[in-house]
């Protein structure tokens, strides 16, 4: 996928539960131990929209890709 639909995460939402290093096959979510946050690993993201469909706090989405339509495609597969 081209870079634009990375992952991208919202430090002020996420509740650090961790559950998109749980989900991701790619290994592409690491931590902020200091700050208490998930944040993707750009480099190893694959736009799957995995993490931000699992994502409890809704703290994570696909850049140019809305939350809406990373679901919807979900339900398709």
């Amino acid at each position: 996928l081209p870079v634009e639909h990375v992952a991208s995460g919202d430090a002020d939402k996420c509740v650090y539960c961790l559950t998109c290093l749980r989900v991701c096959p790619y290994h592409a979510m690491g931590k902020n131990i200091e700050e208490r946050v998930a944040q993707p690993v750009t480099t190893a993201c694959q736009g799957c929209g995995i993490c931000a469909a699992e994502c409890p706090a809704e703290a994570i989405e696909l850049r140019n890709l809305s939350r809406g339509s990373v679901l919807a495609a979900m339900q398709a597969l």
